[in-house]
């Protein structure tokens, strides 16, 4: 399932260079977090895939392991 808001799993998310997207990225805690901190440790993130060095995903945010993308959505002033 894929809608705007959840985004698509990082490994069907075609990947375009410096594209910018908004990426969920998930700290190692998450799954040892209780229920009531497990927001904590996942946040989406701004960030773009880079072809330097081999590839890879470029964001500033929570350290973490990239699980989702989707398009930047529009802020709401």
């Amino acid at each position: 399932m894929c809608d705007a808001l959840t985004g698509l799993p990082e490994l069907c998310w075609w990947k375009e260079i410096d594209e910018p997207v908004e990426l969920l990225v998930e700290h190692w805690m998450y799954r040892y977090a209780p229920a009531d901190e497990k927001a904590r440790w996942r946040e989406w993130c701004k960030g773009y895939w880079t072809d330097f060095n081999g590839g890879g995903w470029v964001w500033n945010g929570l350290c973490g392991q990239v699980i989702r993308v989707r398009a930047v959505l529009a802020e709401v002033c």
